[in-house]
């Protein structure tokens, strides 16, 4: 009896664990399923976040270091010009005497020359020999795209310009990022002192060049505004050009970058332009000279000797959390310059290793979901769903390196003079790239990551995203929340508010009724306020507006799993297994400094959120959890576009 009565306890106590248990499922599934992820310390000190991607990237950089090892050593059959570069910088970089030796280097003439320029006129000539000899933008940053229209060529896009250590013009007025132009500034009196102004120069230089970028912030297009990729093709002649910026002569300066170009140009900015050009006085020389300074020396600093690193790595502290030794940035510029000839040796090395098939046979089950989902949308018109499922069935998924680019053979003997040769040649062929149709060089296979391309209309996965697969259940509706998740997100790209503007052969075209389109972006408001609903830190809310096509695609992606589940008959432990799997590969922990910079900086709900705020908004989660009212993870108004 008192044995039946101890089995009775037993049963009672299991009882209310699983009620507990289940209960925090109902009340927060990203923290109950992680809980063991979670409830450990694992972020380090000189870190600013930890989860399976950083875990899987810490894999992929130490094959890449193997690799990296084996070049220096001559394990691999290579060109011997590039074996030899390749030796050549990675011992000029990582000589840190041999840097600080060299301080300043071929840098100091061009700095001395625009501290010293008399007029307007003279400004003027010497920052175009700065854009031409060091590629550091003064006037203009231009760059070589794709024609969004016709993405058989490339054209020239005029892009806003990076200030300070390459920032951007809108946090200068942007209330949100008061602390990060703090950081700038700070990071710009270092600079200064560093080249032997007092504090009290260095501090007056500093306020006169933020009100210089204040200034353009006011003329230029809001963080916002670019969120709509439509809005960096805004297609203008060379005359409207010259005569925006009439105080350069751009017919000269376009063909000293360019050469005989006749084709066109997109402005991005022209308010941004505008400013430029007006301020381009003998009125505003001073300021001019030290903002063209501060130009070259932000964008080289972390190339010259360990004092002006510092500066930079502090910066990055600041502005992230994150700490890296002088030689982790040195390193990281050296595989970053030969990350084509890396990322050839881990493609062959990794990809032909890894099931490719299992993604190859998920993206196509995928691609099968979506199109039903389409052919049961009830709010599409015909015309709109025919091109839809039209550019679903030319959609490819791309594993590993499409196409091998030659890395660049560089020149001179010290570490400054390397980037200097290298930032020269990658403009040559950028040129070229005008001229011959050439596509763009790709997200370097090293890196944990997959991607949609709209203007090909494809799915890429690298190489190094198949260290996710490492120490995974082999349950296959786990692997489909986790790896499948991933790939289901990235097609749904393709019919998000940026994707869905370009067809099916990657064409920025309209295949939209204007009715569907009314009712397409009517729902994506509809996301934007459900997620503009959740405090993530501090009274931070995720900016829905801001992130609204990320959150399409998990959404869209979480239609797309469900519904192969409920193409197979899956049964309720078939979709928990799914479910955990997708919570399973957001897992995440990240410093307080860094959740705020994200909350600002990234276009994704922070992970958390990426989970409780998709599967809230899922019906088949309710049924299979039993989730009711007075759950955590009930939401009465549930979104969803796809």
């Amino acid at each position: 009896m008192k044995k039946f009565r101890y089995l009775i306890l037993l049963l009672f106590i299991v009882i209310i664990f699983l009620y507990f248990y289940h209960k925090d499922l109902k009340d927060d599934f990203y923290d109950t399923i992680n809980h063991q992820f979670l409830s450990h310390n694992y972020l380090e000190d000189d870190k600013n976040s930890y989860s399976n991607f950083s875990l899987a990237q810490d894999k992929a950089d130490k094959e890449v270091d193997r690799i990296l090892d084996g070049i220096l050593k001559h394990q691999y059959d290579m060109d011997n010009d590039i074996r030899n570069s390749i030796e050549l910088v990675y011992h000029n970089a990582l000589d840190i005497d041999k840097r600080d030796g060299n301080g300043l280097g071929e840098l100091n003439l061009y700095l001395k020359d625009i501290l010293s320029v008399q007029n307007i006129d003279e400004f003027i000539h010497m920052g175009i020999k700065i854009e031409n000899d060091l590629k550091v933008p003064i006037f203009t940053n231009i760059t070589i795209h794709n024609d969004y229209k016709d993405n058989t060529k490339n054209i020239v896009y005029f892009y806003p310009m990076t200030l300070a250590f390459s920032s951007s013009s809108f946090i200068y007025v942007d209330e949100d990022y008061m602390a990060y132009k703090a950081y700038i500034k700070r990071g710009i009196i270092q600079l200064l002192k560093l080249y032997g102004y007092s504090k009290k120069e260095a501090s007056t230089i500093a306020n006169d060049l933020i009100g210089f970028y204040e200034e353009l912030g006011n003329h230029s297009y809001s963080n916002e505004y670019y969120d709509d990729i439509s809005h960096y093709y805004h297609i203008v002649s060379l005359d409207e050009v010259s005569s925006i910026y009439s105080n350069i002569d751009m017919n000269c300066y376009l063909m000293d970058k360019i050469g005989e170009y006749s084709g066109s140009y997109s402005l991005v900015d022209d308010g941004q332009m505008r400013f430029l050009n007006h301020y381009l006085t003998n009125d505003h020389l001073e300021n001019l000279k030290y903002y063209a300074f501060v130009q070259v020396l932000s964008q080289y600093a972390s190339v010259l000797d360990s004092n002006y690193m510092e500066v930079v790595l502090s910066l990055n502290h600041s502005l992230g959390g994150e700490r890296k030794s002088i030689d982790e940035l040195s390193l990281d510029m050296v595989l970053d310059m030969y990350s084509s000839t890396i990322g050839n040796i881990l493609n062959s090395t990794v990809v032909h290793k890894k099931n490719s098939k299992e993604i190859e046979d998920m993206f196509l089950r995928i691609k099968d979901a979506f199109g039903i989902m389409l052919q049961n949308n009830q709010w599409l018109q015909d015309n709109t769903k025919k091109e839809a499922l039209l550019k679903l069935k030319n959609m490819k998924l791309v594993i590993g390196m499409e196409e091998f680019r030659e890395d660049i053979v560089v020149s001179g003997d010290t570490y400054l003079s390397n980037i200097i040769s290298y930032q020269q040649e990658m403009w040559k062929r950028e040129v070229d790239r005008l001229y011959d149709g050439g596509k763009e060089n790709a997200v370097s296979e090293s890196v944990v990551n997959a991607y949609y391309q709209p203007l090909d209309n494809s799915v890429h996965i690298p190489s190094a995203f198949f260290y996710l697969e490492d120490d995974i259940k082999s349950d296959k509706y786990f692997r489909l929340g986790y790896l499948g998740m991933i790939i289901a997100h990235e097609v749904t790209h393709g019919f998000d508010a940026n994707g869905s503007l370009f067809d099916k052969n990657g064409n920025y075209s309209n295949w939209w009724t204007e009715e569907d389109r009314e009712q397409f972006l009517s729902l994506c408001d509809d996301v934007s306020r459900y997620y503009d609903q959740f405090e993530v830190i501090g009274g931070r809310y995720i900016n829905g507006k801001k992130t609204v096509n990320e959150n399409v695609a998990d959404l869209g992606a979480m239609r797309v799993l469900v519904t192969i589940l409920e193409s197979d008959k899956a049964n309720g432990n078939d979709y928990r297994e799914m479910f955990s799997g997708f919570a399973n590969l957001w897992a995440s922990e990240e410093s307080e400094q860094y959740q705020k910079l994200l909350l600002l900086v990234d276009h994704h709900s922070p992970n958390k959120y990426r989970v409780n705020a998709v599967l809230s908004s899922t019906d088949q989660f309710y049924s299979v959890y039993h989730i009711y009212p007075w759950n955590g993870m009930y939401q009465k108004d549930r979104v969803g576009i796809w």
